[in-house]
């Protein structure tokens, strides 16, 4: 039980003593760490001297916090919740420092993580590496025992797994997303299941699976509509509709994003769905070869983009205008964006090397051999780091067709079995296994 033992323990570490100081001239060590872990309950003269020594009192280290001030917790983190979703960062970090001032006065460990898992949030949310990683530590060492709550290890689970989803560690990422997933029948919270699944569904479209990505999708999707959450609305069909248009199924595709702009204009939501909405629509037409239609719908997302929209969300935003430009033929125009968008992205080495293969393209079509060949193997080292199958096998693939055509075989080999390899993790065969069995000789053959 999550209570008096964790506050006891938490304050005597916030203070740098060991348990024979805190014990000293008034219980036992043995019989405090019976305390601390939760298996023994000391009496409330005991309990008065502990609180002295620790320079708190008894109502702290018990837990008990008045209902106002929790009234007020909670709002502050409705409040910061919201700003994230809205991208609103700079008001985030406002109300979380009010929040941090308030949190002295309450002694509940619950909120206590929630408000400590909150901070991590925010600042995974933004990306500020130097702040999560100490804040992560410290979390896991003040509150040793925060899986015994499965709403909190639920919420644990998620960040840790958004750190690896932002890393474009995509597998690990799912790792603790199922982890998540399993606790999720043990909790009320409607919303964080739908956090989850929407999380699951993202890492799934990333790892080339847009129809499991769909179904996930789907299921954050219906709990956010039924607690009329239409922010969180207009996220999901945003990447429903991405799911779609990785299937090829353009116009399914296209009739999700319209969604988002019709719900947008009517509720006068945060433009940045409409933002995303314009991009992907965007993606639909170059696809259908309408790059003069991709490009407006590119631009238009260009326009109605936030300011506050994170640097690297811009850069894609470039990176895509420019593999219109390269379809179009015009390469200066493709470069420039190419250029933009890897300077924006420079923090996240999936777009770098997606941004390497068209400037790689750019660099082909110009005749320049050595540079496109520099470029995708970058590329390939790259994706082959963040373990992404259809990346590794698409450019590998290009690059071995290319020392085909100019035979040079002893080059072209390695990569198409490189290609071959990785094609086949993308592939679930279902008639038969695509594996031999394990060979064993016999002399009698």
């Amino acid at each position: 039980m999550i209570g008096l033992e964790l506050n006891i323990r938490r304050r005597r570490k916030e203070l740098k003593m060991t348990q024979a100081q805190l014990a000293e001239g008034i219980i036992s060590v043995p019989y405090l760490s019976l305390i601390e872990n939760g298996k023994a309950t000391p009496g409330l003269d005991i309990l008065e001297l502990l609180a002295t020594r620790l320079d708190t009192s008894v109502e702290q280290l018990m837990g008990i916090t008045d209902q106002g001030t929790i009234q007020k917790a909670e709002n502050l983190m409705n409040q910061i919740q919201s700003a994230l979703t809205h991208a609103g960062y700079q008001e985030a970090k406002k109300q979380m420092e009010k929040l941090k001032s308030l949190a002295k006065y309450i002694a509940d460990p619950k909120i206590l993580m929630e408000i400590d898992l909150l901070e991590i949030n925010l600042w995974v949310m933004i990306y500020h590496e130097d702040k999560f990683v100490p804040l992560i530590k410290a979390f896991e060492a003040k509150w040793s025992n925060y899986t015994d709550d499965p709403s909190l290890a639920v919420k644990y689970f998620r960040i840790k797994g958004n750190i690896e989803y932002l890393k474009s560690n995509y597998h690990h990422a799912l790792e603790y997303y199922r982890q998540a997933l399993k606790l999720l029948p043990k909790i009320s919270d409607e919303i964080e299941k739908g956090y989850i699944y929407s999380n699951i569904g993202k890492a799934y479209l990333l790892l080339a699976n847009p129809a499991l990505s769909i179904v996930y999708m789907e299921k954050a999707l219906q709990i956010m509509m039924q607690n009329d959450h239409w922010l969180e609305v207009c996220s999901y069909l945003n990447i429903i509709g991405s799911g779609y248009s990785r299937n090829k199924e353009y116009d399914d595709a296209i009739r999700y994003f319209e969604r988002v702009v019709r719900i947008c204009k009517q509720f006068r939501l945060s433009p940045s769905f409409m933002c995303q909405a314009y991009h992907e629509m965007g993606i639909c037409f170059l696809k259908l070869g309408d790059y003069d239609l991709a490009i407006h719908y590119l631009n238009l997302s260009h326009q109605v983009c936030q300011e506050g929209l994170p640097p690297w969300e811009v850069g894609i935003m470039h990176k895509i205008l420019a593999l219109v430009y390269i379809k179009k033929g015009d390469f200066s125009s493709a470069e420039s964006h190419i250029r933009q968008a890897m300077k924006l992205c420079k923090d996240h080495p999936r777009q770098i090397a997606e941004c390497s293969v068209y400037l790689g393209q750019i660099r082909y079509a110009q005749g320049n051999f050595a540079a496109f060949e520099k470029l995708y193997s970058q590329a390939i080292s790259i994706f082959e780091s963040l373990n992404l199958p259809e990346k590794i096998a698409g450019t590998a693939h290009v690059l071995g067709e290319f020392f085909t055509s100019r035979g040079k075989e002893k080059k072209a080999c390695p990569l198409l079995l490189k290609a071959a390899r990785h094609y086949r993790e993308m592939i679930c065969t279902t008639e038969f296994d695509a594996s031999l069995p394990v060979f064993e000789s016999h002399s009698a053959l």
